[in-house]
């Protein structure tokens, strides 16, 4: 793993002039959990190999990413810790919980974590944790000896890895491809070079102090922390020395997600709608958010105004589809307001869940496999018994579609089921 991380730091330092402070604040024998901010997608990249030289890193990665075929040796190589991809709706408070135990046992263990408190990308040239809560969970189980590291990056706002540059997230590949091209044209050596800072803070005192304090004051401190400088300015950097690539490269008028997008406001005023609905939700609001003692009505903002996260969006999004049938399935995060939420249960939201892929493997025609399973048949054999022999047979054929993985193979479709038969077996 040495031997990667030095040729990846050597390849990064063609195109990104690091300055790093504060490396002393990592010790050898101490526990750590290293929170940074998160700006580019570079950064985990950048933030590896130079702290990799130092102490050994065990970062957390969401699903999406663990699980891709191209990523997943390297993410096993250096010890990662998959995760729920909570921002897409995926997964639930129990998967939340066992990762926070999860976190405790290495800790315990010596290990230093990598945790993204903000837990996505930026969407403004500072970070923004209203409402998150990974960080203040994380930091209630924490060891008595554990040290707590903030890190920040600074000039990485304008990368092409950054929703800086079209207004969006972007696309790792399509990034590491173009990354690939321009070193080629720059001959590797004349890529022009990004100024990128690195400051690494002890802020164990801190936010000891603050997590006795609650969520919010929790969260606000680590924000002040991060945003210690003020907004970053936005910077595009030329990535050819032939030509200034970015000369005529504008800033994008709206960013996907921003804090300015959650502040806009929608009027609901002549939204006409059963009253029993808006006295659900707020029921449901309550029981999530029982200290939130201000007034809820269609404008009340589920992030700014109420402090939800992902898993809040989550739990409410499911309360209310399960509770109006005739509901809609917008993406969690077009749910912005109480009048979202409104429109989700009438079944009039104006977004709709963008489905999984659904490209489907069949090796053989499908109308083959008939013969062959009369052809196998028994005198003894009933259909569980030839369901299981079919499906042992061919396990990675897809047999349905589920809405939240896509297609599902014979082989996931019976371990789902076999962990349902367990469940199921536990009832009188």
């Amino acid at each position: 793993m040495s031997i990667i991380v030095r040729f990846l730091l050597a390849v990064l330092s063609l195109r990104y002039k690091l300055h790093i402070k504060g490396l002393e604040h990592l010790e050898k024998d101490k526990a750590h959990l290293i929170m940074p901010s998160h700006v580019a997608l570079v950064d985990p990249i950048l933030l590896y190999c130079v702290l990799r030289k130092k102490v050994s890193l065990r970062p957390l990665a969401t699903r999406k990413f663990y699980d891709n075929w191209v990523l997943k040796p390297f993410f096993k190589l250096c010890g990662a810790i998959p995760v729920e991809d909570f921002e897409q709706d995926q997964g639930g408070t129990e998967d939340a919980e066992r990762l926070m135990k999860s976190l405790k046992e290495h800790l315990q263990q010596g290990d230093n974590i990598l945790l993204y408190p903000q837990g996505a990308l930026a969407r403004q040239g500072y970070q923004s944790i209203i409402g998150k809560k990974s960080a203040f969970y994380a930091c209630q189980v924490l060891p008595a000896d554990t040290k707590i590291l903030t890190l920040s990056f600074y000039g990485l706002w304008g990368s092409r890895s950054s929703p800086a540059w079209h207004g969006k997230s972007p696309n790792l590949f399509r990034f590491l491809i173009k990354g690939c091209f321009f070193y080629l044209i720059n001959l590797f050596f004349l890529l022009p070079k990004r100024e990128v800072t690195i400051e690494i803070t002890d802020v164990s005192k801190e936010l000891r102090k603050a997590k006795q304090l609650g969520l919010d004051i929790f969260n606000i401190t680590l924000e002040k922390i991060y945003n210690t400088r003020g907004e970053e300015p936005i910077s595009y950097v030329s990535a050819w020395w032939v030509y200034n690539t970015v000369a005529h490269h504008l800033p994008p008028t709206k960013i996907e997600g921003s804090l300015d997008s959650l502040r806009k406001k929608v009027d609901y005023s002549q939204l006409k709608y059963p009253k029993d609905i808006l006295r659900y939700i707020t029921q449901r609001i309550l029981e999530i958010k029982p200290d939130y003692t201000g007034t809820i009505d269609l404008s009340t903002n589920l992030v700014l105004d109420l402090h939800f996260d992902s898993l809040d969006m989550a739990e409410l999004k499911s309360a209310v589809a399960t509770h109006f049938p005739n509901a809609s399935n917008p993406p969690l995060l077009d749910l912005k307001a109480v009048g979202d939420l409104i429109l989700m249960a009438m079944g009039k939201s104006p977004y709709v869940e963008e489905l999984r892929s659904c490209d489907r493997a069949y090796p053989e025609n499908p109308l083959l496999i008939y013969p062959r399973m009369k052809k196998d048949l028994t005198k003894q054999d009933n259909i569980l018994t030839m369901i299981k022999k079919n499906f042992s047979q061919d396990p990675k054929l897809s047999f349905c579609y589920d809405q939240l993985f896509g297609v599902q193979s014979r082989n996931d479709f019976m371990i789902k089921a076999y962990l349902i038969a367990d469940i199921l077996k536990t009832f009188p």
